[in-house]
């Protein structure tokens, strides 16, 4: 019966490991599709940018920008006058009451014959996409008798010019999303370390060098980690194309060859990092030896790098845009990455001191003294989600009469709350992991008389101790984060209060959920009946 239900996590560990890389190839491919597409609409729009001023040998055209408000849309275009190069798109420019429309301004007319009245005259053709910003666009060309007030136009073409505020907000977007993707995979790469820990040290006192011990390491997650670049880069082909809100482009492999290596080398650098024990003193782990006392000081460098390239921003020291648009995003990333690398060490400092108080609150807080990290590892990433939430909607208040922000609130909001739950999930799997493999002691416990509901109280504690300390750490990493790069717009920082209350409560809410679901494991784990048996 245990062995059945640890090959059954076995399996929930391998899946679980596939679908954390899928979705963060998803995501990464996502956000550079999208900073493609503006790489590529920025020259569309540079592409038809008129070259005025009078030229000898050139016939010259006026052209004149205006809108045109259909219900709640706006309608760019030009009014064209004269004769000239025709921009790009066009085959001929329109005369005097002739009418050239995009595509999506072209249905739009035929849906809503209303808007039919605020264009006069006759269409004689349709913009082609080289000379439109994105597919979508709403954009026309018209003819007028009288003058414009443009200047005259020779040619088109100028400097290509990315939008620095949407470049910022997708930048954000993947920086604060990928973050906690990224710690669930490396943390899913490690779940049932105890019991690996046992085969490979086992391994090596039978005589495995540590080249064998690794290979056998790796063998699972390395699997995993191919199947689910495999699984995301097909999610990526299948569904995106039909999404409404990003231009699609097609991506390199170079790029895409990148982002694949990346996330392997984190899955496997994950399970790398967690063999040094067994390499160096496999005796230790048999025994379960006490673990070293953590040290600061590098837990303090994504701290010190994210507050050093945000200062660089506020203080002046960086003035170039695109090199801002760059730095920000990697300062906000640093900040909220300092959540988890802290959060062991502050939750191991927090509990050194404790003493006394109810059974379940003695268990709990003496698990806890014993092994920080465990409990610690998947809170992490809840509060690297609440973090990075509370960053871009500390950022997007600030900025709210901007909008290349404002939009960010919904997008954000769905994809905090699909992160959460996979960080919930990946609790959920790590405590039922940790569960199975110190069954031997819950049911030590049951045998000697505790009572279960203190077992699962502790298991409770044991859960919000960590998350509390998370809670505060991410809000103060999110305010902070997105009170410096508001400053670096000239905004006053407005701190949304009842969003940052409803993330941490989702967070607690989360930790509570997990452990809930875990109970039906632990009352199996404290049968007495197969105490021997282990």
């Amino acid at each position: 019966m245990g062995l059945g239900r640890v090959s059954r996590l076995a399996w929930a560990r391998f899946v679980l490991v596939v679908l954390a890389i899928a979705a963060c190839v998803g995501l990464v491919l996502v956000a550079v599709s999208a900073l493609a597409a503006l790489w590529d609409s920025s020259a569309r729009q540079a592409a038809r940018q008129p070259l005025v001023g009078e030229q000898s040998g050139v016939s010259s055209l006026g052209l004149t920008d205006t809108s045109v408000l259909v219900g709640d849309l706006v309608v760019s275009g030009r009014w064209v006058t004269g004769d000239g190069p025709a921009p790009p798109g066009l085959t001929r420019l329109p005369g005097p009451g002739e009418l050239v429309v995009s595509p999506a301004l072209a249905r739009l007319l035929s849906d809503e014959p209303a808007a039919l009245a605020r264009f006069s005259g006759a269409r004689i053709g349709v913009i082609t996409p080289d000379g439109l910003a994105a597919d979508g666009e709403l954009y026309f060309y018209q003819g007028v008798a009288g003058p414009t007030s443009g200047g005259a136009v020779h040619g088109f073409g100028g400097a290509r010019l990315l939008e620095p505020g949407s470049v910022l907000a997708i930048a954000l977007i993947t920086a604060v999303l990928l973050a906690p993707l990224l710690l669930f995979t490396a943390g899913v790469a490690r779940l049932g370390v105890i019991g690996r820990d046992h085969l490979l040290a086992t391994l090596r006192l039978l005589g495995a060098d540590s080249g064998q011990v690794r290979q056998v390491a790796v063998a699972e997650p390395l699997l995993g980690a191919v199947l689910g670049l495999v699984l995301g880069i097909a999610a990526f082909a299948a569904v995106v194309p039909d999404l409404r809100w990003i231009a699609v482009v097609p991506l390199p492999w170079s790029v895409i060859a990148a982002a694949s290596a990346v996330l392997v080398a984190l899955v496997v650098g994950a399970v790398l990092a967690g063999t040094r024990g067994v390499l160096t003193e496999p005796l230790g782990v048999v025994r379960q030896a006490t673990p070293v006392r953590r040290q600061l000081w590098w837990r303090l460098v994504p701290l010190v790098a994210g507050a050093a390239q945000l200062g660089a921003v506020t203080t002046g020291l960086a003035t170039d845009i695109l090199l801002i648009v760059l730095i920000v995003p990697a300062g906000v990333l640093c900040l909220v990455l300092a959540v988890p690398a802290l959060l062991p060490w502050l939750v191991e400092r927090f509990v050194a001191g404790l003493r006394g108080g109810p059974p379940s609150w003695h268990l709990a807080v003496r698990r806890l003294q014993f092994d920080t990290a465990t409990p610690s590892r998947v809170v992490s990433g809840i509060a690297v989600v609440l973090a990075g939430a509370i960053a871009v909607r500390t950022l997007t208040s600030s900025l709210a009469g901007r909008g290349q922000f404002r939009e960010l609130d919904t997008a954000v909001a769905l994809l905090a709350a699909f992160t959460l739950v996979v960080a919930g999930t990946s609790l959920l799997v790590l405590v039922v992991h940790h569960l199975v493999e110190r069954e031997r002691a819950v049911a030590a416990l049951s045998a000697t008389g505790v009572p279960g509901r203190v077992v699962a109280l502790s298991l409770l504690w044991q859960n919000l101790l960590p998350m509390g300390i998370g809670v505060v750490l991410a809000d103060l990493a999110g305010v902070g984060a997105g009170a410096v790069v508001a400053h670096r717009f000239d905004a006053p920082t407005a701190v949304d209060w009842a969003f940052v209350g409803a993330v941490d409560g989702a967070g607690v809410g989360v930790v509570l959920v997990a452990t809930a679901l875990s109970l039906p494991v632990l009352r199996a784990s404290a049968d007495v009946r197969g105490l021997r048996d282990r």
